[in-house]
């Protein structure tokens, strides 16, 4: 399904690391002092409750806000000032919490779009339609409809983004970012808003991806389905880390059941 390129790694197979990771909003640390390690070929959750600085988190990894503090490493690299597009380029993909679709644009094209951000051809120059464009857009293609039948949308592949369930568009978002062969991919809530039978289907989906090579971070409030699938889980509360370890201990974690449920 997905065409994996070489990054370096860095020590102990660590392929994303944080340290004393922070940002200031007006008074207010959302992430405080954060140190945060995924390793290669593991699925990782970060949990907490709302307002406990997930998503900004993931916000600060993936470029589109800079660090009050603190520096991140990816593949070897301090990323802290990288931006987004620059991290694609590097191995790093993303989903997002509201879907970032192209609902105008076909099932087909959707996925098409997360290749462009590796041809040399672009999105925008497709329209040259000269001779090694038309070629890199055949192959394109191709490759786009493996994804689809991986994913189980290859019957909607003509459809409009936007005429798709919302179970089914969060499977094409998730197909997109694998598009672009990305060696780590951060999964911003991927199956808030699906059923049970779309839950057990998202899940599958991510052990596929990381059987073929993808590390993978997620975001997730349902601690069931995290308890699931990860290999390691992070708790946050209030931006900082409270607990970390297997699914087994963080279950048992005092600190975690206080956060989550409360004092008696």
């Amino acid at each position: 399904m997905i065409q994996q390129e070489d990054h370096p790694v860095g020590e102990n197979d660590i392929l994303l690391r944080t340290h004393n990771l922070s940002i200031r909003f007006g008074g207010i640390w959302a992430v405080s002092e954060l140190d945060l390690e995924v390793r290669l070929g593991k699925i990782h959750s970060v949990i907490g409750p709302n307002g406990a600085g997930k998503t900004t988190l993931f916000n600060m990894i993936s470029g589109f806000i800079r660090p009050s503090a603190g520096e991140i490493y990816y593949a070897g690299h301090a990323i802290r000032k990288y931006k987004p597009h620059q991290l694609v380029k590097l191995g790093m993909a993303r989903t997002f919490q509201r879907l970032e679709l192209f609902g105008g644009m076909k099932v087909i094209e959707n996925i098409m779009t997360g290749f462009h951000t590796k041809g040399s051809g672009g999105i925008f120059a497709s329209g040259l339609y000269s001779g090694k464009v038309k070629k890199e857009e055949k192959s394109i293609r191709e490759k786009a409809m493996e994804i689809l039948k991986s994913i189980g949308l290859v019957e909607k592949q003509d459809k409009l983004a936007a005429e798709l369930p919302y179970g089914e568009q969060k499977i094409l978002e998730f197909g997109r970012a694998l598009a672009t062969s990305p060696k780590l991919l951060l999964l911003d809530e991927p199956v808030a808003g699906l059923n049970e039978h779309e839950t057990l289907g998202m899940m599958k989906l991510i052990e596929q991806a990381r059987g073929e090579g993808v590390t993978l971070l997620l975001i997730e409030h349902d601690v069931k389905m995290v308890i699931n699938i990860s290999d390691r889980i992070t708790v946050l509360n209030f931006g900082k880390k409270i607990a970390e370890g297997t699914p087994g201990e963080i279950r048992r974690h005092p600190a975690v059941i206080e956060a989550y449920l409360g004092k008696e």
